[in-house]
């Protein structure tokens, strides 16, 4: 029974990892001027609101991060930021989008030629 659910487990989880394709990303913002901005927190906003970092600092201005989505798919990823305080988050800030297009283009036709018939 252990061996079924293993191979079973494998067949489920296999598949989303090959198929998946891995985003990297740069968010950047204009740092927040107040006395009480300690960090920033990023969420990404398409669908269900996913939390992806906390940001420490006041004056950091960018954030790398990936992002996994489906290996040949298209669409618009949708994030936003939050100013963090000691004990308090700001409301949300506007969404920025990312467009991608990991569809895979034809390749160009080769050995093409033409005569008269």
């Amino acid at each position: 029974m252990k061996k079924i659910l293993l191979i079973l487990a494998m067949v489920m989880l296999v598949p989303s990892i090959c198929l998946s394709a891995d985003l990297a990303l740069k968010m950047t913002w204009l740092p927040n001027t107040d006395s009480v901005t300690t960090g920033y927190k990023i969420y990404r906003v398409d669908g269900v609101r996913t939390f992806i970092a906390t940001i420490p600092g006041k004056t950091t201005v960018q954030y790398l991060f990936n992002v996994m989505v489906s290996d040949g798919s298209s669409g618009t990823l949708k994030f936003l930021m939050t100013a963090t305080s000691a004990t308090k988050e700001s409301a949300d800030s506007v969404v920025v989008s990312y467009p991608f297009d990991l569809i895979p283009i034809p390749t160009v036709p080769v050995g093409v030629g033409i005569s008269q018939q």
